[in-house]
């Protein structure tokens, strides 16, 4: 005598699992705080006899806290060919002109040698 064989059931089909989620997003970065780095001076030389009636292209004023000029416009002229010539040191409004012709640490003495001088040789300074 055998004993009776329980009823075989096929297990149930399988349940696809669900999709994983997405992994998480990067977390954003920290700003990187900007440069406290002073720029380098760079030089700029113009003369007026290549300015053809179109100046210099620059207007300037007095910047007696540093002892310098400050550029408050670039608008033609020489600094804006000089600008297409040199794009990694432009000429742009808020720079300082630390040296004109020699002359320096006196704003007054650079502004008279900025207005008057035929060739001008600058040492300017991105701020």
């Amino acid at each position: 005598w055998q004993p009776p064989q329980a009823p075989s059931f096929a297990p149930p089909p399988a349940v696809p699992a669900p999709p994983s989620p997405a992994p998480p997003a990067p977390a954003p970065t920290a700003a990187v705080a900007p440069s406290t780095a002073v720029a380098r001076p760079f030089e700029v030389r113009f003369d007026r006899a290549e300015c053809k009636g179109k100046g210099f292209g620059l207007s300037v004023q007095v910047f007696p806290q540093g002892h310098a000029l400050r550029i408050t416009g670039v608008s033609g002229g020489l600094a804006a060919e000089w600008n297409e010539r040199h794009p990694q040191e432009q000429i742009c409004a808020g720079d300082l002109v630390l040296e004109v012709n020699g002359a320096k640490d006196d704003e007054f003495v650079m502004l008279d040698k900025f207005r008057t001088s035929r060739e001008l040789h600058m040492v300017l300074q991105h701020t």
